[in-house]
């Protein structure tokens, strides 16, 4: 408790201080909160966009990963996701687009054409011509047709599913006798 005029303003002058420290700490948080907050929006954004696009499922994360790379992305207060360039500019391709979400999924199917469901016909790396039953999400996915595989070329069923990201059982063992 303060005795004199000095301890009191010496009490005032240690609250005040505390409470600065006590302003500076909630505002660290908040950008903190912020930040996490536009790389969820961002985040979101991009798989959602990798999704819309043909992104293989099992590669939807190296995707977004892949954009997050590129730079700093930014929300504006319409909500709008665009990659910024260090001065702070909206960062822009080699045609003078924008980088949006949309664009930079969009564009890694020129570098990282693997991590995309390939078109039914089109080829699928050494299993050219082959539809694959594996792939989640595209129109040739067929458990039956999985199965079927398994049993008759069990060496192209584990290609297509290791091309499609998925992890087959080992085969069973044939007895000899």
């Amino acid at each position: 408790m303060a005795t004199s005029t000095y301890d009191f303003d010496e009490d005032q002058a240690d609250q005040i201080r505390k409470l600065k420290d006590e302003v500076i700490s909630l505002k660290a948080s908040l950008i903190r909160s912020e930040d996490a907050h536009r790389l969820t929006r961002v985040r979101y954004a991009l798989q959602e966009e990798a999704k819309k696009q043909g992104v293989l499922p099992t590669a939807v994360e190296d995707a977004v990963n892949r954009a997050l790379r590129m730079g700093e992305w930014q929300v504006d207060a319409k909500g709008g996701i665009t990659l910024k360039e260090a001065s702070g500019l909206n960062a822009i391709n080699g045609r003078g687009d924008t980088m949006t979400p949309a664009l930079a999924i969009k564009e890694q199917k020129e570098t990282a054409d693997h991590l995309y469901v390939k078109p039914a016909g089109a080829s699928n790396g050494s299993s050219a011509g082959t539809k694959n039953p594996f792939v989640k999400g595209s129109p040739d996915w067929n458990l039956t047709e999985q199965g079927r595989l398994e049993r008759e070329n069990p060496d192209l069923a584990r290609q297509l599913a290791a091309e499609a990201g998925v992890t087959l059982p080992p085969a069973p063992k044939k007895w000899g006798w």
